[in-house]
């Protein structure tokens, strides 16, 4: 089982510093995510490996 990490995709820099510390910046409205793998193991070319979900949170405003 591999770790999770939450990473912050928004426009604005989160108050939380620990939130912050996972932050990368997007542009404003609609984007496209890419992943760069370095080394990928076999299953990244053999189609056995799954990207793990995007979820969508919105902030309270």
């Amino acid at each position: 089982m591999g770790l999770a990490t939450t990473l912050h995709l928004q426009p604005d820099r989160p108050a939380d510093p620990a939130a912050a510390a996972n932050w990368l910046p997007t542009p404003p409205g609609p984007f496209r995510p890419v992943l760069r793998m370095y080394q990928p193991r076999p299953a990244v070319f053999d189609g056995t490996y799954n990207l793990p979900p995007i979820t969508p949170r919105h902030s309270p405003t």
